[in-house]
């Protein structure tokens, strides 16, 4: 019987006028096939087949399933007109077959690759067959059973398609043409088996194959196809422990190979059948650069492949499938390297044909953007992110297959959202990805083969949201889609590696909620099964490595076990030993190794401490390392410095690592991800002005170290909000575009907290964290342009020294810093010193802060006084009550004294101004920036009277004092002129009255929260109006005047590492906007509160609307409520117990139920105390 096909070759050029160089030749050639088919359907199909055939290739290089339909029905009209009898039919259901396997490809739908199984079944088994083609019908049974299992991961898919291999070999002629591509067929096929079941059989299958093909061609010089995972099966199937000894087989076999090919070269042949010889001779010359290392077997491969592609014409499917192939070639051989130059040719490669074809297809996208974030990955530039984020999105806008939507939006879940909370810390981020997740799973189905891969990317989401809401909900959902996932899988691949990975991580964190080594042998046991698994791969095996290297040290702390030790020094040694030299995440591992090796007691690398330092200070030196790393690194190179006694080195270290704190806490992170990254970074800023000074430093400068390191969440929404009215005058422009960049950014978040819970919140749209981090990248640019400008380079930073002396002429400022040992930075107009504090250390803080809380607060202000205050008083000449005008400072207290009432310091009882009361007026801020903005925007914030708005807000519920306070405040603001609001207390309400109001008093229930300090707040009826919330609110144009938070612990900081960030509501309200704020330090009675509350608002109604008014009516209130408790105290000395404090027998039990008895007793008669006032 004839073949249609071979009976075709003589017909006019139906077939054989499809090249083009540019898409819209190419588009074009194939609607002209396509009528062609659609007009001739008449005719005979011998001579259609070509036409068709043609289509059939151009819709697979377009992603068109719809001219491949087109084609099919030609074909069916076709069957359906033969006679039953017409042996042509055969060649149709064939024809048929293979259409469907070209949608497959596409489609990725398992009803067609089903269609197509079903179809090649059909052809093999009609009795019309000539024998001669039935070993070819049974070949393409087994092609179909292997297409479907790569898809699917049906193992029974891939042993039956090694069988139908095994039977068309058994048919096929010995000295046929078509054997040798069975025979690679069949050892692929074992190859792939192998890496499932790691069975001698596999393994030796897959050997002999290779084998049978390579005497073949030594015998008959035939040019064969050799797939290269034949080539680099060895290796594979052998292990570790094998490869040594049989490289030099290898090496003999490819040599072979590339003798005998290179021979072909030489004989004349048809363009196309050079074209893959020479595409095969590069794969031959890679492989041997890959067994032998040798750098001119690499330049030989890819010049071939070059000279390939110059016989092609640029855009026709030649060059398109040589570029495609050259691609996954790069990208395969930087898998098993890690050498970047191959992830470059791939990239190049992929950009090549979109240019050469100009095509659209969504998978071109897909595969560029995956390969510019692997870039991103191993050199850590994050524009290589950026373009692989953008190209991903482009790919989405464009998806028109279903099955290639999912893979961008599992893609883009993974690679993009996933690693950007990885290394920015946005938990935006997280809920994105699970958005991307959860819209691929609501158009997956149960032919689709994306359904792993979702469910790997949904279970390590999960996992990575619970890292930062700590609900166990998050963390068992996330190991439960994990462990779905698990079930499903089946094989070895990256993506099963990954999945282990995150179970095991899951593992991890199960062990440091318990501690029960249950988890953490666990988690040991899933990385070491993903090292397996993923060996090849050597980008992904030196995450393994290091994971593995953690978990172990994470074991051996609490085991003390030496051989997880020597474990953990094992895997990092590997890594270390194989890491590339530019790879960003080098010297930070080389860090870890050599701390283990000290650990071990082995000595540092080189036999002295010089490497450790040179690598930490190679990180600390590397830009494309996340800032914590560097950071940390720097902490650490300081204190190896500090132990040498090199101070000044020490100082140059903490100079470089402060100022990459800012980093941490980019403007696209909120305030909960802020929280969370600046957590491990607690106490630096402290201890860096101390090592400035040991250093010969100047005041200022170390000043400007705890500047840097401390408040920085508040810092970085006061540099969004910077006064920009100069900026305006000048460049009216850039104004508006700062403005309009730092308004996208400084918005209120809604839901105002993270999520706590397993369900995925959605994201508004104008807060999605793509929009927040072009804004904070635009933002950056307008800033740095603005600092272009001449008189604006300071634009947005912290002050300068003559700018700190000439806020000091309102009154000095006092920097307490604590460290090993205290010191004062004392700031006047004409110079900035240091005070040392010899009696301050954080143990005594410590000792006093217990003698606070169990209701020892005489005791307490008395240490104050003899300790901090006296010596600074002493130093500024403060030395009794002044005649006239009371001087004014403003103390700035760090680390753990933020908790304690300066301004209250003194002996009280001996009278002759002994205490702070007695010889100046005091005001708190929670950063020098603070104090020099109010001070030099002072007569800005100060409201007229009758012009003036107060918004008062009580919330009654159990105290019987609110209803009080808050008429007597609306009587005494009304007599001044002001409007008064009374909002209900509902947080809309309450939000929009501070939106309008100059004043802001609330008398209610303040809440603590000791575990988020950014969830403390104001009780209102529906709920807590956050610190957080307060924090977001930009009231900075408006320059409110005094905000008086008549409630408990509104400045109270529980959180002991965030202690210097000064997450309370009074620095909340201050960084909203309110020049002035009134709170308190802990519980206070309602009946003080009110007195307070009266006294200060008669004192401002009397002495006028300014920052001096409230700073001395408050002075004078707390001097009254001070001489009206020493005389309560005289009074009652002689009923003194034994432990120093007075009966309780005065203490009225009128607000605060749950005060502890020794603070009732104290505060009673000291509850002027924690009442304070900041601002300037």
């Amino acid at each position: 019987m004839e073949d249609p096909q071979k009976s075709a070759e003589a017909k006019p050029d139906r077939a054989d006028d499809h090249l083009s160089t540019t898409r819209a030749a190419t588009v074009a050639q194939l609607q002209r096939l396509l009528e062609y088919a659609c007009e001739h359907d008449e005719h005979p199909y011998i001579s259609l087949r070509p036409a068709l055939s043609s289509i059939r290739a151009y819709a697979k290089v377009l992603n068109n399933t719809r001219a491949i339909d087109k084609a099919m029905n030609v074909r069916r009209k076709a069957l359906d007109k033969l006679a039953t009898d017409d042996d042509t039919g055969v060649f149709i259901l064939s024809d048929l077959a293979e259409d469907f396997l070209a949608k497959f490809e596409v489609s990725k739908l398992k009803t067609d690759i089903d269609s197509c199984l079903y179809l090649f079944q059909g052809a093999a088994s009609s009795n019309l067959l000539p024998d001669e083609h039935c070993c070819h019908a049974i070949y393409n049974i087994g092609t179909a059973l292997a297409a479907r299992y790569h898809a699917f991961s049906a193992l029974p898919d891939l042993d039956l398609a090694i069988e139908k291999f095994k039977q068309a070999l058994a048919l096929a002629p010995e000295d046929g043409t078509g054997r040798i591509l069975q025979l690679r067929a069949l050892g692929v096929a074992y190859t792939d088996r192998y890496a499932q079941t790691r069975t001698q059989e596999d393994y030796q299958g897959a050997q002999q194959t290779l084998q049978t093909i390579i005497d073949m061609v030594t015998a008959r010089r035939q040019e064969a196809p050799i797939d290269t995972r034949l080539m680099e099966n060895d290796s594979a199937a052998h292990g570790r422990s094998h490869v040594e000894r049989r490289k030099d087989y290898q090496l003999l076999k490819i040599d072979e190979m590339i003798r005998l090919m290179q021979a072909s070269l030489q004989k004349p042949s048809a363009k196309d059948w050079k074209l893959e010889r020479l595409s095969l001779l590069s794969v031959a010359y890679l492989y041997r650069y890959k067994l032998s290392g040798t750098e001119i077997d690499r330049k030989t491969s890819y010049g071939i492949a070059q000279n390939a592609l110059a016989m092609t014409i640029e855009g026709n499917l030649d060059h398109l499938q040589l570029h495609a192939d050259l691609a996954s070639r790069h990208s395969h051989a930087y898998r098993i390297t890690g050498h970047v130059d191959h992830l470059q040719a791939s990239i190049e490669n992929i950009e090549r044909i979109i240019e050469a074809s100009n095509l659209i297809q969504a998978k071109w996208f897909l595969e560029l953007g995956e390969l510019y974030i692997m870039k991103y990955d191993r050199l850590g530039c994050p524009t290589d992110h950026e373009t692989g984020h953008s190209l991903l999105q482009q790919g989405l806008s464009r998806a028109t297959s279903s099955s290639v939507r999912r893979k961008l939006l599992v893609a883009l879940g993974r690679l993009v959202y996933l690693q950007r909370f990885a290394t920015g810390g946005a938990s935006a981020d997280i809920e994105a990805a699970i958005e991307m997740f959860e819209e691929a799973l609501q158009i997956s189905s149960e032919t689709d083969g994306t359904g792993l891969g979702l469910l790997v990317g949904l279970g390590s989401a999960y996992i990575s949201r619970y890292t930062r809401t700590k609900s166990p909900q998050d963390l068992h959902t996330g190991m439960d889609k994990l462990e779905i996932a698990r079930k499903l899988a089946s094989g070895a691949n990256l993506l099963i590696a990954e999945l282990l990975s995150h179970l095991a991580h899951a593992h991890l964190l199960l062990y440091k909620e318990g501690k029960d080594l249950g988890p953490i042998n666990r988690a040991i046991e899933l990385e070491e099964d993903a090292l397996v698994v993923g060996s090849l791969d050597v980008i992904h095996k030196w995450g393994h490595l290091e994971r593995l290297s953690d978990y172990y040290l994470v074991r051996y702390e609490h085991t003390q076990d030496q051989s997880d030790l020597q474990a953990a020094l094992s895997r990092i040694k590997e890594v270390a030993e194989q890491i590339p030299d530019d790879h960003p995440g080098r010297a930070w591992l080389f860090q870890k190794y050599t701390a283990l090796r000290s650990m071990f007691g082995g000595e540092e690398i080189g036999d002295t401490g010089t490497d450790s330092l040179s690598l930490l200070e190679e990180v600390l030196n590397h830009g494309p390392s996340p800032p914590l790393q560097r950071i940390l690194a720097g902490r650490r190179l300081a204190a190896k410095y500090i132990a040498d006694g090199a101070w000044k080195l020490a100082y140059g270290a903490l100079e470089r690592t402060m100022a990459l704190v800012p980093l941490l806490t980019p403007d696209f992170l909120r305030n909960h991800d802020k929280k969370s990254v600046i957590d491990p970074i607690a106490g630096l800023a402290t201890d860096a002005a101390v090592v400035a000074l040991r250093a010969g430093r100047s005041p200022y400068e170390a000043i400007n170290l705890i500047e840097l390191g401390r408040g920085i969440i508040q810092s970085s929404l006061t540099s969004m909000r910077t006064d920009i009215s100069k900026l305006e005058e000048a460049h009216p422009k850039l104004a508006q575009t700062f403005v309009r960049y730092r308004d996208l950014l400084d918005t209120p978040w809604l839901p105002q907290e993270p999520p706590s819970h397993a369900d995925s919140i959605p994201l508004a749209p104008g807060q999605h964290p793509d929009v927040r981090y072009a804004a904070h990248r635009e933002l950056q640019r307008t800033i740095q342009e603005i600092r272009n400008l001449g008189g604006f380079e300071r634009f947005g930073l912290g002050p300068t020294e003559s700018e700190i002396k000439a806020a000091a002429a309102s009154g000095p400022i006092v920097m307490i810093n604590v460290s090993a040992s205290g010191k004062a930075f004392i700031m006047e107009v004409d110079k900035i010193q240091m005070l040392w504090l010899p009696l301050l250390s954080e143990e005594a803080i410590h000792e006093y802060e217990v003698k606070m809380r169990s209701g020892q607060i005489h005791a307490t202000l008395e240490w104050l006084w003899r300790v901090i205050v006296k010596p600074v008083l002493r130093v500024l000449g403060y030395d009794d009550k002044p005649a006239d005008t009371w001087p004014r400072i403003c103390w700035i207290p760090t680390g753990e004294l933020i908790k304690f009432p300066l301004h209250a310091a003194g002996l009280h009882l001996q009278g002759q101004s002994q205490s702070l009361l007695d010889r100046a007026v005091s005001t708190y801020s929670s950063s020098l920036r603070a104090v020099v903005d109010a001070r030099r925007n002072g007569q800005k914030s100060e409201p007229s009277q009758s012009t003036s708005t107060a918004a008062l807000v009580g919330v009654e519920t159990t105290l019987a004092a609110v209803r009080s306070e808050m008429d007597g405040v609306s009587r005494i603001c009304r007599s001044m002129g002001m409007q008064v609001l009374r909002p209900e207390p509902f947080q809309r309400d309450v939000m929009a009255a501070l939106n309008s109001c100059d004043m802001f008093h609330f008398a209610g229930h303040g809440r603590t929260d000791r575990d988020d300090p950014l969830r403390s707040g104001l009780m209102l009826i529906d709920g807590c109006l956050t610190l957080d919330t307060l924090f977001q609110t930009n009231l900075s144009s408006r320059k409110p005047f005094l905000a008086f938070l008549s409630a408990c612990g509104t400045g109270q900081v529980t959180h002991h590492s965030l202690v210097d960030e000064g997450l309370h509501l009074i620095a909340a309200c201050q960084v909203a906007g309110f020049r002035m704020v009134i709170g308190t330090l802990w519980k206070v009675r309602d009946s003080v509160c009110l007195d307070l509350a009266l006294r200060l608002y008669e004192w401002v109604s009397a002495n006028g609307l300014s920052a001096e008014s409230v700073a001395e009516g408050f002075h004078n209130i707390c001097r009254s409520l001070r001489a009206e408790w020493v005389t309560k105290e005289q009074r009652s000395i002689k009923h003194r117990n034994s432990s120093g404090r007075p009966f309780s027998s005065d203490v009225e039990d009128d607000d605060e139920h749950d005060m502890e008895e020794g603070e009732k007793q104290d505060l009673a008669t000291l509850d002027w105390t924690p009442f304070v006032l900041y601002g300037s």
